[in-house]
């Protein structure tokens, strides 16, 4: 695909842009990108609650000599006790354990 139909006028996309014209209102087109917040507070204490207590009891922890378990139980335990928000954190913990507990992780 030549490039002139990837970028034109300083704007990526510009193929799909020409094409959605005629169909969207111009505020739409011009739009700038703005992202969106995950509801990670609301799943750790919901949902994903016995996830993130499996996760944060994982071996994982330790067998990966990068963290101390002692600290990954503190920061859960202030977390679920409402102390601090740390949603993030949890989220960041389980997606390690979650992709250490998979066979051959890369």
């Amino acid at each position: 695909m030549p490039i002139e139909y990837l970028y034109g006028q300083g704007k990526t996309k510009r193929i799909l842009r020409d094409i959605i014209q005629a169909h969207l209102p111009p505020e739409v087109l011009t739009h700038k990108k703005q992202g969106f917040s995950v509801p990670l507070r609301e799943w750790f204490r919901g949902e994903l609650r016995e996830q993130l207590k499996e996760a944060v009891n994982s071996p994982v922890y330790r067998a990966s000599g990068l963290f101390d378990p002692a600290y990954v139980h503190k920061l859960h335990r202030l977390h679920t006790t409402e102390a601090l928000d740390l949603s993030w954190q949890m989220w960041q913990l389980l997606i390690f354990a979650r992709w250490h507990e998979q066979p051959n992780p890369t």
